[in-house]
């Protein structure tokens, strides 16, 4: 087994204590900057107890190392101050304005359908609202197959921060009318070849302020994630190795050390517009325009298939590099 493959198998429990004994050699070679095809030459001249003790002093550097890097930090902790902390937290990633807006649509949808009579007489004010998004959030933790169980007063069965919030009927009139798009921006062919078109400003407002508010420092960790949903669309993929076997699958990179989300994109799943994913990627994140046309030019070198995931991946990594 050579020292990568080694490396790989035992990187997953990266809380393995270290060796006392190790060669001497081998910890100066973890302190100082080295290279791969010097400690490879250097394995094959020390037992696997070494080996071993190498890699758990190597993967426990890389924890030391790992953090996260809190941009406008000053600013941040000021804005923090006061009460109503996590509501404050929770607008750094979805702002304040951006539900006004979505307030805004949703309310101008609800007026023009015939369920505007379940609402009260304020219509959709900014606390019902707020009210709405956390039932909505909590909903991924207290997990039910139906909407109505969380208001059923059968026995082991309904939930009472949602009955004592808001009714049924208030919460069914506001999801059936929640909009994320301006209703004068519609587009036909955009909103058919894109599943996602409905949820696409709230996915980029959110991968935006992620980025924006901190990046992890250190190892990173790149892999796909699933929103588990029972909504027919085309965005839906089934997995049969996955707890959640239905889902939109998402690409996701966070930090190893501290679990902090620094990049996501979905997987294009059903996506016909013809665009790949890479390209709305420097959409959103227009300084990526560039490495992208080097990387991904006839001239590289670096073989990496354009329009495939992996080229997805590695604009999802340079974006975290860039905020370092």
């Amino acid at each position: 087994m050579t020292f990568y493959e080694a490396y790989i198998r035992d990187s997953r429990d990266i809380h393995g204590d270290i060796d006392s004994d190790v060669d001497l050699e081998i910890l100066d070679k973890v302190q100082d900057d080295w290279d791969f095809e010097e400690f490879s030459a250097l394995q094959d001249g020390i037992g696997s107890d070494s080996t071993d003790a190498f890699k758990n002093d190597y993967v426990r550097k890389l924890k030391v190392q790992g953090g996260l890097h809190v941009h406008y930090s000053a600013a941040i902790q000021s804005m923090l101050q006061g009460d109503r902390i996590e509501s404050k937290i929770f607008f750094l990633f979805i702002t304040k304005s951006y539900f006004d807006a979505v307030r805004k649509w949703t309310l101008a949808n609800v007026r023009s359908s015939a369920t505007s009579r379940r609402l009260p007489k304020n219509g959709i004010s900014e606390t019902l609202f707020y009210a709405y998004d956390g039932l909505e959030l909590g909903m991924s933790f207290c997990q039910y197959n139906r909407i109505k169980v969380f208001w059923s007063k059968a026995i082991f069965t309904g939930h009472p921060t949602f009955k004592e919030t808001m009714s049924r009927n208030v919460f069914q009139c506001i999801l059936s009318s929640i909009t994320l798009q301006d209703l004068s921006s519609y587009d036909h062919d955009s909103a058919s070849n894109d599943p996602l078109w409905h949820s696409r400003s709230l996915l980029d407002h959110f991968l935006k302020n992620c980025a924006t508010v901190a990046t992890p420092i250190g190892p990173s960790a790149l892999d796909e994630n699933t929103a588990r949903t029972k909504a027919c669309t085309k965005a839906k993929t089934y997995n049969a190795n996955k707890p959640c076997k239905w889902g939109i699958r998402f690409y996701a990179v966070n930090g190893a050390v501290v679990p902090y989300l620094s990049s996501f994109f979905d997987n294009r799943a059903g996506n016909t517009t013809g665009r790949s994913g890479e390209e709305d990627y420097c959409t959103v994140f227009r300084s990526l325009r560039t490495p992208y046309n080097k990387i991904f030019s006839a001239e590289n070198d670096f073989h990496i298939p354009v329009h495939s995931p992996s080229s997805l991946w590695v604009l999802q990594k340079q974006q975290q590099l860039q905020h370092q």
